[in-house]
């Protein structure tokens, strides 16, 4: 199921603006889950690429390339969305129960770290994009506090805090 709240990058508003409501980003989920690079991680991380149930020998003896293991994989998935809800249905395809059961429960697992690292990744852009920003304005502060002494040098003004100073200062003597 697609969370309805969308993820926040620190406390700024979500670097991506996808709303989970939506029918493109749920449908932009479902397509995400038959995208060939997460057809080659499901493939490495259960190790199919050295089954020869899975990827049985070819005849003149040479390796799968990375897109034929990814479609020999998305032989065996199925995803859909349920009509009216958030709910994605996730099915796969294999003689053997326990192992479909497997590749299924890969499949979410391998989406969810895939979806973590891009968020992830969007957050590191966002906090480098930040820091830049932050040292420019940095440097716009000096530069303008620069040039506001040396006006106050050049007219011989005196800063607000100093004038009461002394306008405080010449109280105390009247005062006394």
């Amino acid at each position: 199921q697609v969370s309805q709240e969308p993820q926040k990058v620190t406390k700024i508003e979500d670097v991506s603006g996808d709303k989970p409501d939506s029918g493109d980003y749920l449908n932009t989920v479902v397509e995400g889950f038959t995208s060939r690079k997460l057809m080659l991680r499901v493939v490495r991380a259960l190790g199919l690429e050295n089954d020869p149930k899975f990827a049985p020998p070819k005849e003149d003896g040479s390796r799968y390339t990375e897109i034929e293991l990814a479609d020999l994989m998305s032989a065996k998935l199925a995803v859909s969305l349920r009509r009216n809800t958030r709910v994605i249905n996730v099915i796969t395809f294999d003689e053997d129960p326990e192992k479909a059961r497997k590749l299924a429960e890969t499949f979410v697992q391998e989406f969810l770290h895939e979806t973590y690292e891009q968020r992830r990744s969007a957050a590191r852009v966002a906090h480098q994009f930040l820091r830049e920003e932050s040292r420019q304005l940095k440097s716009q502060l000096e530069e303008a506090e620069r040039k506001l002494q040396a006006y106050k040098e050049s007219n011989k003004a005196v800063s607000l805090e100093e004038r009461q100073d002394i306008i405080v200062e010449q109280l105390r003597e009247i005062n006394t």
